[in-house]
């Protein structure tokens, strides 16, 4: 069985987001939007969308990777 994706609230704070956007990651957890692993094309998507917002996604990708990755954990 594929290991349940879960909000890490500490890192999300850490990374600078609001409480409102933490418990809406949360809310989407408690529904299972995080159950499935995503494709690697969304993961890619993601991240293009996510460049005007985060400078590190912009200048370090592999480094804004890893990142959604410990926000994203798996159980």
């Amino acid at each position: 069985m594929a290991k349940k994706r879960y909000v890490n609230t500490l890192e999300l704070r850490n990374l600078g987001f609001s409480e409102d956007l933490i418990q809406a990651a949360l809310n989407m957890e408690k529904k299972g939007l995080f159950d499935v692993e995503p494709s690697a094309d969304l993961v890619e998507i993601t991240v293009e969308a996510c460049r005007d917002l985060f400078p590190v996604a912009k200048k370090k990708p592999a480094l804004f990777k890893r990142l959604l990755n410990k926000v994203f954990c798996k159980r």
